[in-house]
């Protein structure tokens, strides 16, 4: 009797084991990302190609010329992150300068806006968080009061991508893309578990902002650097 009333609890935790995904911001969705906002609007470029039968159209290189004024658009949200922000401006010698824009209007929207602005970049930026909750075989114990309290019997774990897009305001081409993840994970009683894996979705969030900051900083960095030894170098 003891063992079927093992089997059936265990049974029951695994059933009660969850899976769910979010946005990099709650508001996003399966209508307003990243992938809705940026790529059903790409233009042509004057030049071509034929690939496997069809004809592609091939955007000729343009340099990123830094100090960029950018506008930052988290899709789905009003507005991105102060950290964001705060983290480009630190260097002018990369942003001339920084604006918010709202993520949930339409990328042509969004660029007649910088347009007027005096803003020559859109840098727009979304993901996709999955976070589940999975019972150990602590769960067992769950069965007491005392269990209850101080046995970490579930684990949960979130997954989290976000990947950003920069658009030239004149041209609506993809000038640069990025791309970042982050990931958390934690035991704790059943009875937190739920609560617990929102406050770890949202600090997998705030990994993955911070995380997309830095790496458009380095990559602007790198290009910078790239422009400059090349005017420096023999012959220029």
């Amino acid at each position: 009797m003891r063992k079927q009333a093992k089997a059936v609890v265990s049974l029951l935790a695994l059933v009660c084991g969850g899976c769910a995904s979010d946005g990099l911001s709650p508001r996003e969705d399966s209508t307003n990302n990243l992938s809705a906002t940026v790529y059903p609007q790409q233009p042509a470029a004057e030049s071509s190609v034929t690939v496997a039968g069809s004809k592609l159209t091939v955007a000729p290189a343009k340099p990123i010329d830094v100090p960029i004024r950018v506008g930052v658009v988290q899709t789905g949200d009003v507005a991105p992150p102060q950290s964001m922000l705060d983290g480009f401006r630190k260097h002018k010698e990369l942003f001339g300068l920084v604006e918010p824009l709202p993520g949930n209007v339409p990328l042509a929207t969004l660029r007649n806006t910088a347009a007027g602005m005096g803003l020559n970049y859109l840098l727009v930026y979304g993901g996709t968080v999955d976070r589940s909750t999975a019972p150990t075989q602590l769960e067992l114990f769950n069965l007491t009061v005392i269990g209850l309290f101080i046995v970490p019997s579930d684990q949960i774990t979130a997954n989290g991508k976000a990947a950003g897009s920069l658009i030239d305001v004149s041209t609506g081409q993809i000038a640069m893309s990025l791309s970042v993840d982050a990931r958390g994970s934690a035991f704790l009683p059943t009875y937190v578990a739920d609560h617990s894996s929102e406050a770890l979705t949202g600090g997998v969030r705030d990994e993955l902002i911070g995380k997309m900051t830095a790496q458009t900083i380095e990559r602007l960095g790198d290009g910078r650097e790239k422009t400059a030894a090349v005017e420096t170098s023999p012959g220029k």
